[in-house]
């Protein structure tokens, strides 16, 4: 897939699966399959690849990846912080969370990332 900021290598995948995401307008849950490569957050509707995504997410422009702790109808939620956007994600359980949170933190380029 070819984007503005350049090319996801695929073969850089570092974890896949099905995640509850908070949409950037509306901020309706929906379910997603995400892909996380060494450098993008690629959310799809299912997890056919091929299709366009719904949402990619430059890992270049993350600044801080963490646990939320705010209010959040959904448990074992994760926000993902750039200049534009906050993301929020949810996973199914509390390990799966922790998986997702040490990958975030490996496919961010950012030297100054947070992670907690």
């Amino acid at each position: 897939y070819t984007m503005a900021s350049g090319v996801i290598d695929w073969s850089t995948e570092l974890r896949s699966g099905y995640v509850l995401k908070e949409s950037k307008h509306l901020k309706i849950w929906r379910r997603r399959f995400a892909v996380l490569t060494e450098g993008h957050l690629v959310f799809f509707k299912n997890d056919a690849r091929g299709s366009n995504p719904t949402e990619i997410l430059n890992m270049f422009d993350c600044f801080a990846v963490h646990e939320f702790h705010g209010r959040c109808k959904h448990p074992n939620a994760v926000i993902i912080k750039t200049k534009r956007r906050r993301m929020l994600v949810s996973f199914v359980e509390p390990s799966e969370m922790q998986k997702w949170l040490s990958s975030l933190g490996r496919a961010s380029v950012s030297r100054d990332l947070l992670i907690d």
